[in-house]
């Protein structure tokens, strides 16, 4: 397990912690049908629910595993299989996080709770798959999740789209006084800069939530090498457009090239 920088906050203890659950959070629990194979992995006397699908060569050893953390109001059982989907000939798995209050995760959904279940999510992959690369997708809220492990854990690549950096998106609305009433785990700008393995950026040219100029200033502080995809659409399109899907597709695969040699 990576150590935590002294420097970056500890992610238990927060002011208001039930409330910026809610204010970031919109959990869901109506039960949704749903093929995959559900995995719950125990949180103290919680839980978080990972619901994991194959791709590629059957039979094999998956050789990448994709933790995938959704926004703030995705479900894992309707993900999709993006990104291990333009990796058709390697043997992968996504698994894809239900954290503390979300459909069958037991708990509630508190911001303390959710980094929490992130934490058990990655160790649960990690253990379970000893063999495959991690990587960690995150979009929106999930952006700075992904942002976050990749700064106390050690997975192989991240892919992050139209992160959701709450303390500057605060200060871009209210000015600086914005900052000093949001938690520092909350600052993806943080996590970025704590943050060393290969990534790739997709920015959406239209995302009124989280501005493209504010989503750059996260990528200008990242401590790994970052590559950056700018596409169509808004902060909550969940398919790119035709034109952007091969430009995406690429990316990854070039992704997969820098750090695939080395699993």
């Amino acid at each position: 397990m990576k150590a935590r920088p002294s420097e970056l906050p500890r992610a238990d203890r927060f002011w208001g912690d039930r409330l910026w659950g809610r204010l970031l959070f919109s959990p869901s629990r109506q039960h949704i049908a749903c093929a995959k194979e559900r995995f719950e992995q125990p949180v103290g006397s919680e839980s978080v629910e990972l619901w994991l699908e194959e791709c590629g060569p059957h039979g094999a050893q998956p050789a990448l595993l994709v933790l995938r953390l959704l926004g703030a109001r995705g479900r894992a059982e309707l993900a999709t299989l993006d990104p291990i989907r333009y990796l058709p000939a390697l043997s992968s798995i996504i698994a894809t996080v239900n954290t503390p209050g979300f459909s069958g995760a037991r708990g509630h959904c508190t911001l303390s709770r959710y980094f929490a279940g992130i934490d058990a999510a990655y160790d649960a992959v990690a253990t379970r798959f000893p063999g495959a690369a991690i990587w960690v997708h995150g979009k929106s809220i999930g952006g700075f999740g992904a942002l976050y492990l990749a700064a106390t854990r050690s997975p192989r690549g991240i892919i992050v789209r139209n992160v959701v950096d709450v303390s500057g998106i605060a200060a871009a609305r209210v000015g600086r006084l914005g900052r000093t009433f949001i938690p520092k785990a909350l600052d993806a700008r943080r996590w970025a800069a704590h943050a060393h393995c290969p990534a790739l950026f997709v920015v959406s040219s239209n995302d009124g939530l989280a501005q493209p100029a504010i989503q750059q200033k996260v990528i200008d502080l990242y401590g790994g090498q970052a590559s950056v995809l700018k596409v169509s659409g808004s902060h909550d399109d969940r398919e790119l457009t035709p034109v952007d899907v091969p430009r995406y597709a690429e990316a990854v695969r070039q992704l997969w090239a820098a750090v695939g040699s080395s699993t």
